[in-house]
């Protein structure tokens, strides 16, 4: 977990630079760090194991035809999954899988997004 935190906290001050200054820059830094240290890792795959094995063999599938890689996609994905019937869960992860990803540049956006219309909200 602190090789993960450390990596996120090298992201995040460059990025930071990039778009904020001082005080602001800051601030923004310390709201990352924090919820990335309440989180645990940031990544899907350290939260496979907490999701129904229909719903990881389904990641592990696309992991093997290299649709998915390790840091595609955050681990509110996985929160999210594990809140759905598993039926749905899979169906979300096929729709993920079955999708043109060029050009996304938010991974984790898009596979929400397949979420919020498959569930309606």
């Amino acid at each position: 977990m602190r090789s993960a935190l450390r990596d996120t906290t090298r992201q995040c001050v460059k990025l930071t630079a990039l778009y904020f200054s001082g005080r602001q820059q800051t601030t923004l830094q310390i709201g990352i760090i924090r919820r990335v240290s309440a989180e645990g890792s940031t990544d899907l795959f350290s939260m496979l194991d907490d999701l129904p094995r229909p719903v990881r063999k389904a990641f592990e599938a696309l992991e093997a035809e290299g649709r998915l890689k390790k840091g595609d996609l955050e681990s509110r994905v996985a929160q999210a999954l594990r809140d759905l019937p598993v039926d749905l869960a899979v169906k979300c992860v096929e729709r993920y899988g079955s999708s043109n990803l060029d050009g996304i540049r938010s991974k984790t956006g898009f596979f929400m997004g397949i979420v919020r219309r498959l569930t309606g909200t």
